[in-house]
């Protein structure tokens, strides 16, 4: 048992303690397995639903419980400390396994809190939980927010993300001036190379490409994958000459995939998304044409 617990457990916190605190402090390793038996049966969770971090959101919980805990508070620190970690490895099931463990709480304290205390350890319980729910829900939706902005493939970012964040780059310019460039960039012969070495092998140029992006580029830019073979940068601030430099980096680096890429500058080759993407796409073309006929692939 954790020194938490033998605190709670003990009255050594200094705080208004409750019997039902003291309860869930003595018999918490009984509470954590009745929370993984009521995960492994809920029907909501799937059957080998392990919770992460039992004896930590039990501990704050039970130490929550011997404070008081109005609406206008907010949720216990302890406990949100505990419940985004929690989440952070559960990720959306800790909502359904949450409400799995009030009622592990539920049972363990059934007929054993003491009359006069029954109505602020139910209040306190309920409001604990409640805004444990809350917190964890926060967190998780979070965490898919994040996941909607991303290629899981190969760790840049989307198609979604490349047109918020083109249209924000647009919009500071309106706004303050400056200028920007966007790369268009395609992966060359990835139907050959799924056809003949297999989609492994693929996926395989495509995650070496995709890191390159994210770590030859500079600090500030941003890389997309915005179709089967498509990637995007944003280079905040960048001239085309700048980016070119960026490019050559992340040519270098980007074996064994080899692909095309062109460059366009904002406001120069354009003042919205389509002719700035049109102008890169035109560059693109044009160096691997010259790459396939055997020509020096210059310029921008």
């Amino acid at each position: 048992m954790s020194g938490r617990l033998l605190d709670i457990r003990e009255g050594h916190t200094g705080e208004e303690r409750l019997v039902a605190a003291r309860v869930l402090a003595d018999e918490a390793r009984a509470v954590a397995a009745e929370w993984r038996e009521l995960c492994r049966w809920d029907p909501e969770l799937a059957p080998d639903t392990e919770p992460p971090m039992v004896d930590a959101v039990i501990e704050a919980v039970a130490s929550a419980l011997n404070r008081p805990q109005p609406l206008g508070w907010g949720t216990d620190e302890e406990v949100a400390e505990a419940i985004d970690a929690f989440t952070d490895r559960a990720g959306p099931a800790a909502i359904e396994e949450l409400v799995c463990l009030r009622e592990a709480f539920s049972r363990r304290l059934r007929g054993r809190v003491p009359p006069a205390e029954a109505a602020e350890t139910w209040a306190r319980l309920q409001m604990t939980i409640d805004r444990a729910i809350s917190c964890a829900a926060r967190r998780a939706f979070s965490q898919l927010q994040t996941a909607a902005c991303f290629d899981a493939l190969t760790g840049v970012m989307n198609r979604r993300s490349f047109e918020a964040d083109l249209a924000r780059e647009f919009g500071r310019i309106t706004r303050h001036g400056g200028r920007f460039s966007v790369v268009m960039a395609d992966l060359d012969g990835l139907k050959t190379i799924n056809d003949t070495l297999g989609h492994t092998t693929g996926d395989a140029h495509l995650q070496a490409l995709g890191a390159a992006l994210r770590t030859s580029t500079r600090r500030e830019d941003t890389a997309y994958r915005v179709g089967g073979d498509e990637f995007a940068v944003l280079l905040p601030g960048a001239s085309r000459i700048q980016a070119q430099r960026v490019m050559h980096r992340v040519v270098e680096s980007a074996e064994p995939a080899r692909f095309s890429w062109g460059v366009a500058s904002c406001p120069s080759d354009g003042t919205t998304a389509e002719t700035l993407i049109g102008c890169a796409d035109a560059r693109l073309y044009r160096r691997r044409a010259l790459a396939r006929s055997g020509g020096a692939a210059s310029g921008p």
